[in-house]
């Protein structure tokens, strides 16, 4: 928006220039009539000087003042107009440095912020792809754990299944071993002489079982 104004001011400097520019050539084609018109009147006078002994008439000297009046009041806008150029060129010498140096300040802001851009999307792209890269070792873990949760599961069932099988079958085998001591070992009240035997028998019957 800047640079925008900055040319709308500069494109009305340069019409003013070459308005300038157009009128100082005017200015001195009227400069150049005005001098032939003063040659011209200075030989008239010379001639007329002549013929009447050299004696200058009061009309021809207020015509001369009013024409040298005149061409002073020319030469005067003539300077002003230069003065108007000159000061107009500068300005817009000023104006054109200034935009420029702006615009190089700007376009190395905006480059090194290019640069911080492609930085961090760099970065964040490499991110992004760590990130998707541990998701699928993650996911793949975890499947597998999953995995190996089941069949521990399994394990773990078949192992009940065989405790309880095998609690039964030596449940079953206690009680066999019992009711074989039963018949075979006589009763006696005697409880410290049976024991001996009674354990002895038990521990020969566990060792068959």
């Amino acid at each position: 928006e800047q640079l925008k104004q900055r040319e709308q001011s500069l494109r009305k400097v340069e019409q003013e220039m070459d308005s300038l520019t157009f009128r100082n050539q005017q200015l001195a084609k009227r400069v150049e009539l005005l001098q032939e018109e003063l040659a011209a009147s200075e030989a008239q006078r010379s001639r007329k000087s002549k013929g009447k002994g050299d004696s200058p008439s009061q009309q021809g000297l207020q015509a001369q003042s009013v024409f040298d009046e005149d061409l002073q009041k020319k030469i005067q806008e003539n300077e002003r107009l230069h003065i108007q150029f000159y000061e107009a060129d500068e300005q817009h010498r000023r104006q054109e440095a200034q935009l420029k140096a702006r615009l190089e300040v700007l376009e190395r802001d905006s480059q090194q912020h290019q640069e911080v851009v492609d930085g961090l999307t760099q970065k964040y792209m490499e991110t992004i792809e760590k990130l998707q890269s541990d998701k699928a070792r993650l996911e793949v873990k975890s499947q597998t754990l999953e995995r190996e949760a089941k069949e521990c599961r399994l394990r773990t069932e078949e192992c009940q299944q065989q405790l309880r099988k095998y609690q039964m079958e030596l449940n079953k085998q206690l009680e066999q071993s019992s009711n074989v001591i039963q018949e075979k070992v006589p009763f006696n009240d005697t409880s410290n002489d049976i024991s001996p035997s009674i354990s002895h028998t038990q521990s020969a019957v566990f060792r068959g079982s």
